[in-house]
């Protein structure tokens, strides 16, 4: 019975999910009306409240800019700090810096109040930041994921041309190309993705089953990098990886032969190859190796999941996952291996344990 503690069951009643969409939906403050995408509000408001959406435009705008500007940031520290670029000795001098002193945050600014403290030992404890986990748009018709709703308003214009124009069944949520296209399309609520914030309904099986695989599978999500293994929920963060890791100049030598790279953290890694420092241990079997991505590699491989119904072998949770769903009928409702699934006889387990 401690194994259904956190366990949360999926809505199978037409009320209940639509219920559940509607809590996630953007409401207009004018009119209260409730939309799924984004992209539905800003036409409404271009339509129905010119004078918001002038104010949503401009809200839009300075949300993009302060992205650019943590890129920026975030991209220029990474590069320091892996070796990659070193910045010339002038602009490394502390008179060259221009602060400004009304940008620098006052103390628990960025934490609801809370500032540092000193516990009774003299250690001083910082307070973690308040975490806004970030939503990105979706395209309603490719399940593609753009970084802001201008990217996604732009793709849509490209790539979808019949589509601009496009309209919601609020029944159902469904997108159709344009209003003339509500009368005539299958209203059902088969396939549903109860993962997603809003909640979405993609229509078909191919489509659920891509967009699980895509975004939904945990730790093995994303895109793989063929050099190091290592995933990225997207393929501009796996470039970013690449030019970070993989094409910079290597300038961190190894202490024990002439291998050059492009950080410490890779020199400690390879150096245990020399010392005989062994990081990673198998639980279930006797394997060892000095590097996580080959500790993951093993246990996928090795000790995989499997069905408790049918005792299909599957290598992946996204693997198990999507066996259960298509051939149990069972919704996997957590990215653990104790999720609840929907019919209360299926279970899966993991082997070893």
């Amino acid at each position: 019975m401690n194994a259904l503690a956190g366990a949360v069951a999926r809505p199978k009643h037409p009320a209940e999910i639509r219920r559940l969409v509607r809590q996630k939906m953007t409401r207009c403050k004018r009119c209260k009306n409730r939309f799924v995408e984004k992209h539905l509000y800003e036409r409404h408001l271009r339509d129905k409240h010119p004078l918001d959406y002038i104010g949503y435009l401009i809200q839009q705008e300075e949300e993009m800019q302060l992205m650019r500007a943590e890129e920026i940031e975030a991209n220029r520290v990474e590069e320091i700090t892996s070796g990659g670029f070193i910045p010339p000795q002038k602009e490394m001098e502390s008179q060259n810096y221009n602060i400004d002193p009304s940008g620098i945050p006052l103390p628990g600014e960025l934490t609801n109040g809370s500032v540092p403290r000193f516990d009774k030992y003299g250690v001083l404890h910082h307070p973690k930041r308040v975490y806004k986990k970030k939503v990105s748009p979706q395209c309603p018709f490719c399940d593609k994921r753009y970084r802001n709703e201008h990217s996604l308003k732009k793709h849509i214009e490209k790539k979808h041309e019949d589509s601009v124009e496009f309209a919601q069944c609020l029944t159902c949520f469904k997108c159709v190309p344009s209003k003339e296209s509500l009368p005539n399309h299958l209203c059902d609520m088969t396939y549903m993705c109860f993962e997603c914030t809003p909640i979405r309904n993609l229509s078909n099986e191919t489509r659920l089953y891509n967009h699980r695989a895509k975004f939904h599978r945990g730790y093995n999500s994303g895109f793989k990098c063929h050099v190091c293994n290592q995933k990225f929920l997207t393929p501009r963060k796996l470039r970013k990886h690449k030019k970070m890791s993989h094409v910079f100049t290597k300038t961190y030598p190894c202490h024990f032969c002439d291998e050059l790279f492009t950080s410490e953290t890779s020199v400690t890694t390879h150096e245990r190859i020399h010392t005989g420092i062994i990081k990673f241990e198998c639980k279930i079997c006797d394997y060892k190796c000095n590097r996580f991505n080959a500790m993951e590699e093993h246990r996928k491989e090795e000790h995989g999941y499997i069905c408790a119904i049918c005792n299909a072998k599957e290598s992946e949770w996204s693997g198990i996952k999507n066996h259960t769903l298509n051939e149990h009928g069972g919704y996997l409702s957590s990215e653990t291996n104790s999720g609840y699934i929907v019919s209360p006889r299926v279970w899966v387990m993991y082997k070893g344990e």
